[in-house]
């Protein structure tokens, strides 16, 4: 019998990566260069793949922009 992966599994498998602090720093970078300030960065599960989910300002506007892992592809991003 398969066992069904626990939300969570995903991001400790992830955060226990030899490489995750370097493509966490690269996600950072990432969205400094498209001209947001970064407050806030998190790993989260979605569809059971590893999501970077950053809280970001661009003046005085609030964003929130979700980085895929670990390709760092844009899949959203929005106002709050």
């Amino acid at each position: 019998m398969v066992s069904a992966i626990k939300k969570g599994d995903v991001e400790d498998t992830i955060k226990r990566e030899a490489r995750y602090p370097t493509i966490k720093r690269r996600a950072v970078n990432k969205v400094r260069a498209m001209g947001y300030r970064v407050e806030d960065i998190d790993l989260e599960e979605k569809n059971k793949r590893g999501v970077f989910e950053i809280e970001a300002k661009r003046g005085s506007q609030k964003y929130e922009i979700l980085l895929s892992y670990p390709n760092l592809d844009v899949i959203k991003v929005r106002k709050d």
